[in-house]
């Protein structure tokens, strides 16, 4: 059963699309090697929500897939169907 994790962004000084536009890759990179079978990524007012999901719970996979992603955002588990 795979596990999902969100990574949220919220919009601030500049627009959470244009966070998404300069990480969106290095993100889809570290979710496939760390054998994610589902990433995507979903806009709101607020901002943008990626979200990934791992084959199995395991630290490994959500430390190398936190380490891409500056520090300070909000980092989750959960799905938003």
């Amino acid at each position: 059963m795979a596990e999902w994790w969100s990574i949220e962004v919220f919009h601030g000084t500049f627009p959470a699309r244009q966070w998404q536009d300069a990480h969106s890759r290095a993100l889809t990179e570290a979710a496939v090697t760390t054998g994610a079978t589902s990433w995507e990524w979903h806009e709101h007012r607020w901002g943008v929500v990626f979200e990934v999901a791992l084959p199995e719970p395991g630290a490994g996979e959500r430390a190398d897939l936190t380490a891409t992603a500056p520090p300070g955002l909000p980092r989750m588990a959960g799905h938003t169907p």
